[in-house]
């Protein structure tokens, strides 16, 4: 019967609009993930560098070479006693150590400010989302024609399903 030859077809239409529709969706959820997957990392490395920044203590070279320059002048101009001596001369070796971390942090500070943690994915997600807009109208068209054949049927059938209920009564 023609009825449900085009019912056949109209529900094989809605069926492949609700699969791209569901693969869209599939599509989507992986890029959020990646972007929770982005925003962790950025956030890991931005505690790294924070705690880096913590144990140097100095903000830049300038200021470990004049505490070094300081500390070096109060071992020749004052009277230390040897543990005194000694404690200076282990805070001018760690000085000595950090010196290049200052720098290792500044680049860290660098390439944390010039990551794009999700900008790729936004392109992507907002592509996906003119898509599904797309299907999900020609879904509604779809289901409008559908639901004109039904009332069609309904038109064209009448009173007959109401006379068969009552024969079955």
């Amino acid at each position: 019967d023609e009825f449900f030859a085009k019912k056949a077809e109209l529900r094989g239409q809605l069926d492949e609009f609700s699969k791209k529709i569901d693969d869209l969706m599939w599509k989507k959820s992986e890029i959020n993930k990646a972007i929770g997957e982005k925003k962790q990392e950025g956030t890991s490395m931005r505690n790294e560098l924070n705690k880096m920044k913590k144990s140097i203590g100095y903000t830049s070279e300038q200021q470990i070479d004049d505490r070094i320059a300081a500390i070096e002048f109060k071992l020749v101009t004052d009277t230390n006693s040897l543990k005194e001596e000694k404690d200076l001369l282990k805070e001018i070796s760690e000085l000595k150590k950090n010196r290049p971390k200052v720098s290792k942090v500044h680049k860290m500070e660098e390439g944390l400010s010039q990551m794009d943690f999700s900008g790729s994915f936004k392109e992507q997600l907002s592509q996906i989302n003119e898509e599904m807009t797309l299907f999900r109208e020609g879904k509604k068209k779809v289901q409008e024609k559908m639901s004109e054949l039904m009332e069609g049927r309904k038109a064209q059938l009448g009173d007959l399903p109401e006379i068969i209920e009552q024969r079955d009564a």
